[in-house]
Parts: structure tokens; sequence; C-alpha cells
């Protein structure tokens, strides 16, 4: 079995990914005992000298270590976090700055003319030009690197990112000039590949994934990660997203013997489980090449905002297997219905935390009767149940490594996230969001989507349900933000939902999850203690319902706070305006109390929802059933997906008679049936509202949704 070995510094303070420290001294490093072919060589905790100012996007090695200093028209953004929109900010001019630390000043252009800003809390962040709040941070993505030969580091600049948080009572009142040290702070890891052992001819590409008894364990990620992060509560990140893969673009190289390749990476751990190998693949003009590196059986982990290196050199090969598993039935497809009428609406369930023992027993086994628990429940309320006959359903078997096993149980979640999952969903500790690794999830739905997969996953509902009981769930909207002749959501949905406390709670979850957020494009009706108070999220809501998302929530601007461009809130200008007065009666007590209530869309001011809080709307207890525009936008998507609408109709007097008629005839003489009665029951007290829905906006290429930068 071969050794791993680290490069250990011993330098006085080791702190950055690509091993930045304030110390002044030469870093001493332990030399390997022994370097083979094959070998992994792992530097953790390299510590770089700086004799210039801290910056990130001018590189050079020297004897192992990495070192960094200021370039031109190099940023620092600093933000107070009191702010709800992030646009006082200050900057570092580089020619000011000396030794570890630099002196910030405030830019022009802040939401104060102050020279000082109280607040407790102040964000550092690099690169001040792009990345300039903690969303901002998490959202920064790995993707679409291209090293280059002709400089090989000048790509790592702009894949290094850094967050510092102040916090000391001392950073109360920022003064306009403030040194600070960038110690302990959060930042970009990095990964240096040395290969050699054959000739590359004209490479393109270099990967590399993590094999682990015969799964592609997604142990990578494509963004940052914080443990403790500043969360306007509706901004739109991508949670840090496990993948299976990570690449960088390769250019100008020609025909090389040997090839050395710098990979920035996610500021988040790495583990690589014991008994695996890296798998490394090298694209070139003749043909792929892979090899792979060993892991011996102890795990060992490639430690965030730190700066390693692997060493291959031989083992190269044309063909490699690494689908050894005897799981044939992984990603195996069972078709549950085919839409009969219009041309077929998407609707794939998949399953994470399930091992190969919840497969024994084919149609009958375990894994199978959670996916019929999902199908059927989908479909348990209106107007889903109507319109059932539109989607095509399918169920694709996935295997997980292991199971949840003893997680945690907590009443907003789960913990105990080290087990591992074939889509790596993690639970928050603290709220009830989950997130998984979107990109393989919706490599797993396009097995069942057929020859037109790439152009069919953009608008297809992925449920994943999580094999573990509690109350959790989030929907991760793909959006691309177009418009032209649609407005009905046009955006792929991975919905994560756990199997709740019991099956009722399970059902609320689905409901509000996957039909609403998922499918239905809903926000959510409850509401915390915040409160915007500025137009920003006025206009957000705009944009969106002209997107045909977030129907059910609307802006509540009062008398002291209107204007020309936003006029108070009335029966009349309310986005609901045109279900008031109509023969349904929606206003009345006696069918749903329609009307206009302060508060929503998770804010208690300055937004408003279509029902009162005992109305047990799904959107926002959970429970209940879907109120009228709820019901109306997923009768849309439905016509809309299915093509018996075409073009934007949303509100004309058309759309608006074909629901009324409908709601009138199959939906309110069932709610009013006594032996019918409410779909779901209230939700216990100490259930708290799920996560809002997460957007994400990017674009599609070639079936791979990339976030937009």
């Amino acid at each position: 079995m071969k050794k791993l070995y680290k490069y250990l510094s011993i330098a006085v303070q080791a702190i950055f990914l690509t091993g930045l420290a304030s110390c002044s001294q030469e870093a001493l490093l332990e030399t390997p005992e022994e370097v083979e072919s094959g070998n992994i060589i792992l530097p953790n905790q390299i510590t770089a000298v700086m004799p210039q100012p801290e910056t990130r996007t001018a590189y050079s090695e020297v004897s192992g270590v990495l070192h960094t200093q200021w370039a031109e028209n190099d940023q620092i953004a600093i933000t107070p976090v009191c702010m709800v929109e992030y646009t006082t900010l200050y900057t570092v001019d580089p020619s000011t700055a000396s030794g570890s630390s630099a002196t910030f000043k405030k830019t022009s252009g802040g939401t104060s003319n102050t020279t000082n800003v109280s607040t407790n809390i102040w964000g550092v962040y690099y690169p001040g030009n792009s990345i300039r709040s903690d969303i901002e941070f998490m959202n920064f993505t790995y993707s679409g690197q291209v090293q280059k030969a002709s400089d090989p580091m000048g790509h790592m600049g702009k894949y290094h990112a850094m967050r510092q948080v102040l916090t000391s009572s001392s950073y109360g009142t920022f003064p306009a000039e403030k040194a600070i040290s960038f110690a302990n702070s959060d930042q970009s890891s990095c990964l240096k590949f040395n290969l050699s052992g054959m000739t590359f001819k004209n490479p393109s590409k270099i990967s590399v994934s993590y094999i682990e008894n015969g799964f592609i364990s997604p142990v990578f990620y494509e963004n940052n990660s914080l443990n403790s992060y500043y969360y306007d509560g509706n901004s739109s990140y991508n949670g840090s997203l496990s993948t299976a893969e990570l690449s960088m673009g390769l250019e100008g190289y020609g025909n090389v013997s040997s090839l050395t390749a710098y990979l920035m990476m996610s500021n988040q751990d790495v583990t690589l489980y014991g008994g695996g190998y890296l798998l490394i693949k090298v694209t070139c003009e003749d043909a792929t090449y892979y090899t792979k590196v060993k892991v011996g059986s102890a795990d060992i982990t490639l430690t965030g905002g730190y700066y390693h290196s692997i060493t291959a050199a031989g083992g190269w090969q044309e063909d490699l297997n690494i689908d050894d598993t005897d799981y044939a039935f992984d990603g195996e497809v069972v078709t549950l219905q085919e839409a009969s009428r219009g041309n077929g609406i998407d609707l794939v369930i998949m399953g994470d935390g399930f091992t190969a023992e919840d497969f024994t027993g084919g149609e009958e086994s375990y894994y199978t009767s959670i996916m019929m628990q999902a199908f059927h429940e989908f479909f348990s309320v209106e107007p889903l149940t109507y319109y059932q006959d539109y989607f095509n359903v399918y169920y694709v078997k996935a295997v997980s490594p292991q199971g949840y096993g003893d997680s945690q149980i907590l009443q907003n979640g789960a913990t105990g996230n080290g087990t591992r999952t074939k889509f790596s969903t993690v639970f928050s500790s603290g709220s009830t969001q989950i997130r998984g690794n979107r990109e393989l999830i919706n490599e797993y739905a396009k097995l069942a989507l057929g020859a037109n997969a790439n152009e069919r996953i953009k608008n297809a509902t992925v449920v994943v349900m999580c094999n573990i009981a509690c109350h959790a769930g989030t929907c991760w909207n793909s959006w691309t933000g177009e418009v032209g002749n649609y407005d009905y959501g046009m955006a792929n949905a991975v919905c994560f939902c756990p199997l709740g406390k019991n099956d009722e709670n399970r059902r609320q979850l689905m409901h509000h999850e996957i039909c609403g957020h998922g499918f239905g494009k809903l926000a959510d009706e409850y509401y915390g203690t915040s409160y915007p108070t500025t137009t920003y999220y006025w206009n957000q809501i705009n944009t969106y319902h002209g997107y045909g998302l977030y129907r059910n929530v609307d802006k509540y601007v009062t008398t002291s706070n209107a204007s020309e461009t936003y006029p108070q809130t009335t029966q009349t200008t309310v986005y609901w305006h045109d279900l008031f007065g109509t023969v349904n009666q929606y206003e009345s007590a006696a069918v749903e109390s329609l009307g206009i209530f302060e508060g929503g869309y998770t804010y208690v001011r300055n937004f408003c929802r279509p029902t009162y809080d005992g109305a047990q709307s799904i959107m926002n207890h959970n429970t209940g059933q879907f109120n009228a525009i709820s019901r109306r936008q997923i009768m849309y998507r439905v016509l809309s997906l299915a093509g018996e609408y075409t073009g934007k109709i949303w509100g004309t007097t058309q759309e608006l008679n074909n629901f009324l008629e409908w709601d009138r005839t199959y939906y309110l003489p069932k709610k009013n049936s006594s032996s019918t009665g409410s779909q779901t029951a209230p939700m216990a007290p100490e259930i708290y509202p799920l996560d809002p829905p997460v957007m994400v906006q990017g674009e599609w290429i070639d079936g791979h949704f990339i976030p937009a930068e």
C-alpha cells in the first residue's frame, strides 16, 4: 500500500489557501521520505512569504511555496452588513499598502455621505469588483477556468476569492481609513497537478474526479461555503454545491512530455475517503488519457484555503472503466405514466440516501414504495389532480454508498452530514434548507427524458426524496431569465424533500415545496420579522411577475410611501385585482376571504399575500389548499407547457374566464363538500416555515446549467 505524504509548514502563522501568512520569515518544509510514480503529494498548510502587500492576482512559486503580491487594479470591497442593499463600499488603494495590512478608503456613491458608518459587522471581500456580499461570495463559481501555456498562473487571480468578517466592537464605527489584517479569512484553495510519463498532444482540458467503491463520489465543490453568513432571506445563491468533477481548459500547449496545471477550488475542505482513487483525465488532440492516483486506507483531507499538489508520473491509458460495481440497476428508469393530453410535462422522481439493500424486492422494495408515495402525493392536491393526465412521470433508481444512518434529527432539519450519499444532500443545521449536487441530479433525470433530454430538462420538475425523517425542504430553480413569448416561469426545478416527521407532514412538505415552489413557481406567503426598506425588492417582484414567477405575492404600498411609480396597494392595483368582484365571489368568507393582507414573501412589511393566516394556504402554513391566485398560476403553467396556451396570455379575458369556469366547475364544489374538507391537516405549531426557494440564474449549454458569474 502506497503511503501518502503532506508538506507541513512550521511557520509562525499559517493562514491562507495559497498559503498566505502575516509572518515575515521563510516557511520551513518537511521533505517526503520518498516520491514514487503515482503517489499523491498533498501539501497541507503551506505558508507563503509576503514581501509585498497582500493580494491574490500576481503569483509565483518558489521552493514549493506560493507567493502572491499586489497587481494593478486590485480591489477589495468592505461592506457594512447592516445595510439591506450592499451599496456602501470601501476599496483598497495598493499604492498605500505596506506589510501585511492595507489602508481602505470609502468609495463614492455609498448610501451614507458621512465619514463614519455605524455597524457591528463588516464584510471584507476580494475581488471587490465582483464580490461585495456573502451571497456573492457563495455564488462565486470555479467553473470556466482556462490555463494558458504563455501565462500558467494568469487565470488564478480571476478565480481567487476571499472573504473576511469583522465583528470586534472596535469596528463598531468604521473610520475613513483603517488598517486591517486578513488573517484567518475564508478563501479559495489551489490544486496543483504535476503530470508526466507520456507525450500529451495539444492538450485542451484537464479533469479530476474521485472514485470510491466504483462510484464517482461528488467530493468537490463548484462554489464557496460559509459556516456563518449574513443573508437577506431572499437573494439567490448556489449553496456551495458538490460536484463529481473539477476541470480546467488548457490553451497553447502543443506537444508536451510533462504538464503542470494550477486549478483553483472552493474554500471548502475536500475529503478523499480511504480506499478510493483520484481519476485524472487529460483531453488531447489524438485521444483522452486517464490515470489513477490511489489513496490509502485512511481518509485524506485537502484543507480549504490552502495549496495542495498531486504528482502522477505514469499509468496513462486511453480507456479506463470506473464502473466496477454490481449495482447494474443504478440509473434504471421506471415509467409511471405517459401524458395522454398535451405535449407532456415532465416530473422525474428519485431518492438520495438509499443503499443497495433498499432496492431488494423489486417492485415491492422500500425504494419503490417511497417513489410511489411521492407520485401519488404530488397529484393529491388541486389543480394537479385534475391535470394529472398532462404529465409524464418517471422515477430513476439511484444507489448511495451510504444512507443517512444515525444523523441527528433536529426540529428544523438534520445534521450528521458526514455520510456519503449519491447526490451529496446536506441539511443545514438551524434551518430547513437542503442542498445537493443538482448537476448530477439533472444528469440522472435526463436518463428518463429520452433523445430530447437536453431540451426537456430545462422545464422538468425533479424531485429528490431524502431517506430521513425530518421537517425540511428546499426548491432550487435554475432559470435563464428568458421571457420572449413566454410568461409561465420557464425554469428547471430540483426539489429536495425528506420523509417528514410523519405521513401527514411529508404530504405537507411535498405540496408546499414540490407542487407550490417547484412546479407552480409560487412564493412563500409567510412572513418573519424583517422587512426591506427600499424599492429594490419591489422592483424584484415586478420583474419576477413578468417571468411568471411568484404571482401569489405582491408589493404592499401604503399612502405614506406611494408614488407615481408605486401606487398605493388597493383592490384595483394589487396583482390579483381581477379576481375581486367575479361570479366566484372569492372575497366572500364562505369562499376564500380573498383580500390584501400585509406580510408575505418572508417579510412582515412592504409585501402582501392574498389570504389571511387562518385560511390555511399551502404557501403560508403548508396546510389546506392552494388559494385562488396559486391555483390559477398552476393551471396556467400546465396549459402553457402542454401547448394549449401559446404566447403571453396571462391576465387576458380568455385566460381569466377559463380559470373562473374551471374553478367554479371542478374546485369550489369539492372544497365545499363536507365529505372532502381540507386536504391536509393543520401544521403542528412546533414546525417552522420552510426556507425560501432559491432562484439561480444562468444559461443552459448542451443540457448543462451554468450559473452566471
